[in-house]
């Protein structure tokens, strides 16, 4: 934001009071039980953890009533009669009015989850139906939250089993489509067969794994044979396999030079018409865009990952030049590609993957002209600005740039 020659940067501070499921109206106002709850859990005579805020809706009135369930040990009326004015008026001090019911209950009525949180809509559902002020012998609510642990940990153990049988049944699959796709790839002559061979392997392995495939805007995609540069977001080792797959089209992915140094993985992927760019030297760097410059002109696109790596963390990273540049090089318009799903499928630093589906989004294509009149690098730098703002609104992903999110808030 900019007011008058200066600029401000808005910095907001986000405070979650608590569950909205919780939220107890009273007239018109919001109250969070959270705060009141641990208030009166700090007063002598109170069981820490023992207590319940909830609102209970009052046909009389309209609106809700509150109120207020504690745990105590104490069986002496005078004292049970001292505690419920003491937690009046605490409520009075934090929230401007008293409680409409206070309920000193023996300790362990107030209801539980496994993990120790108190269950607000299960006690008011006790006090709605008057079963609160009920005897109940222990032993019943150690039963009734040991089967509660049970079933919880029943649930997660048959999501691990399932998470698990998943991951060793794709990678099963792999190892076999590789095994029978493998020789073919090696012995046909040329790229566009070897492409045909690996597109229908990840298609079938796709469909036997039960991975949907979208492919959103292929209308935006340039006629077959016309020479462009495309830029897409990189979140896995899965988006190469989904681009091989469902793009209609051969390419030339640009891959980063340390994959150079993996013998087999860079003898196989030269096969298909991979080209790899030093990342961190600028004058290899800057060789190697020189000759995919001159090399474009053979009507194969190229296929750029700008940000050059993925992470876990979800968002765009910042993207190099080199697609750029080269694209202001040859007059190339850039299509821009999102793909979403393949993080949460296959997360970086892992091998374990987990069902998804894939959405491929291209973009309009962009003209490489957008900076006429100024030097290259000027034209580059705008043609990557306005690249990285389509490829950020196709992926929805967060802006993990801090530069051009702060320029969004000018």
């Amino acid at each position: 934001m900019v007011i008058g020659s200066k600029q401000v940067i808005l910095v907001i501070e986000l405070y979650v009071t608590g569950r909205q499921k919780d939220l107890i109206i009273l007239a018109g106002r919001n109250i969070h039980p959270a705060e009141l709850e641990t208030a009166i859990g700090n007063m002598e005579g109170i069981r820490k953890g023992g207590v319940v805020v909830f609102g209970s809706r009052s046909l009389e009135r309209g609106t809700e009533r509150l109120v207020v369930m504690a745990e105590t040990r104490q069986k002496d009326n005078t004292r049970r009669a001292e505690l419920s004015a003491e937690i009046n008026r605490l409520a009075v001090d934090l929230l401007g009015q008293p409680v409409d019911e206070v309920l000193l209950v023996m300790p362990n009525r107030v209801l539980k989850t496994s993990s120790g949180k108190v269950r607000r809509s299960a006690c008011k559902a006790l006090y709605e139906g008057g079963l609160i002020r009920m005897p109940e012998r222990r032993w019943l609510q150690w039963l009734r939250i040991g089967r509660e642990e049970l079933a919880g940990r029943a649930g997660r153990f048959r999501q691990r089993f399932l998470d698990s049988a998943f991951a060793v049944y794709g990678w099963s699959l792999y190892g076999l489509l590789l095994c029978l796709a493998l020789p073919p790839f090696l012995l046909l002559p040329s790229v566009k067969l070897r492409w045909r061979v690996i597109r229908q392997a990840v298609r079938l392995l796709g469909k036997l794994t039960g991975t949907s495939v979208r492919l959103e805007g292929a209308e935006h995609l340039p006629p077959h044979g016309q020479a462009c540069i495309f830029v897409c977001n990189h979140s896995s080792y899965l988006d190469g396999y989904a681009l091989v797959g469902f793009l209609p089209h051969c390419v030339r992915f640009i891959a980063k030079g340390e994959l150079e140094e993996k013998k087999l993985i860079a003898f196989l992927l030269r096969k298909i018409g991979v080209e790899f760019v030093a990342r961190f030297d600028p004058d290899q760097g800057h060789a190697d865009i020189t000759r995919l410059a001159h090399q474009v002109g053979n009507r194969t696109p190229l296929f750029f990952f700008p940000e050059g790596t993925f992470t876990r963390v979800p968002g765009l990273r910042s993207f190099h030049l080199g697609a750029f540049t080269t694209a202001c090089q040859q007059q190339l318009p850039v299509v821009p590609v999102a793909i979403r799903g393949t993080r949460t499928m296959l997360r970086a630093n892992s091998w374990f993957p987990r069902r998804g589906h894939i959405i491929i989004s291209i973009g309009e294509p962009i003209p490489s002209h957008v900076g006429d009149g100024k030097s290259l690098w000027q034209q580059a730098l705008i043609l990557r600005d306005c690249t990285r703002a389509e490829v950020l609104r196709l992926s929805g992903e967060a802006d993990l740039n801090t530069e051009t999110a702060i320029k969004r808030t000018e």
